[in-house]
């Protein structure tokens, strides 16, 4: 997507997304799995909420996944945003981020959804005695 509104990636849980463009507040609050590619060069002084997830450069293979979405977005699309990235990918690259849940916000979660899952299946069992 060329910028999203707010709430961006909020309760994410796994997938991937790319953004090109601006991103609107509160942007993956609540995400646990999944990675998004952000290019909002804005994202990180005041729509980020860091003790949640973490945002870093991009490692060669992780340029080369986000290289090889934003191509596939242009053929889909002939958007011209991708192509002047495409076209200096190397400055594109530099200014990307990948954005993910931090470890401990995972495992929080995780360990959410498997008391969850005990509790319901404790349900199940008492209702079919």
């Amino acid at each position: 997507m060329e910028g999203v509104g707010e709430h961006g990636c909020e309760y994410m849980t796994s997938g991937v997304v790319v953004v090109l463009g601006p991103v609107g507040r509160n942007f993956a609050a609540g995400m646990t799995g999944g990675r998004a590619y952000v290019l909002d060069s804005d994202l990180f002084a005041t729509r980020l909420n860091l003790e949640l997830v973490e945002a870093a450069a991009l490692s060669t293979l992780e340029a080369e996944e986000a290289h090889d979405l934003v191509a596939r977005h242009l053929r889909h699309t002939g958007s011209d945003v991708a192509r002047r990235l495409l076209e200096d990918w190397r400055a594109a690259v530099a200014q990307l981020r990948l954005v993910t849940p931090r470890a401990d916000a995972a495992r929080v979660e995780s360990e959410h959804e498997g008391t969850a899952t005990v509790e319901a299946n404790a349900e199940v069992a008492a209702e079919t005695r």
